[in-house]
């Protein structure tokens, strides 16, 4: 069963939201892939490995996670599948307060 603990996105990934290089800013594509690599760090999976178990290609999950692409919903399946969550957990806004209040301590 697909994990439903809430992630602290890392507040460096934050700001890639605020102030994207590219795309709309806190276009879904960037919240997308800031939570990818949320949940990819919060595993200590490296992308590297996330490609060997999605069975994606290694520049495809680095242009998700970057906010480069819009991926297919397969390639989301595939993405949560390899990190144990639900899609919808790669689509979020945030924390809730009080998830964010009791994740904090891990955000340090």
């Amino acid at each position: 069963m697909p994990s439903s603990e809430p992630v602290c996105i890392p507040k460096r990934l934050l700001a890639r939201v605020r102030a994207p290089k590219r795309g709309v800013d806190g276009s879904v594509e960037l919240r997308i892939g800031m939570h990818v690599r949320a949940h990819r760090e919060r595993l200590g999976m490296s992308i590297s490995a996330l490609a060997r178990v999605s069975g994606l290609s290694l520049s495809m999950l680095s242009r998700v996670e970057r906010g480069l692409v819009s991926p297919s919903t397969q390639t989301l399946g595939r993405i949560a599948a390899a990190l144990d969550v639900r899609i919808g957990a790669l689509f979020e806004e945030s924390l809730s307060k009080a998830e964010a209040t009791s994740e904090a301590s891990s955000c340090l």
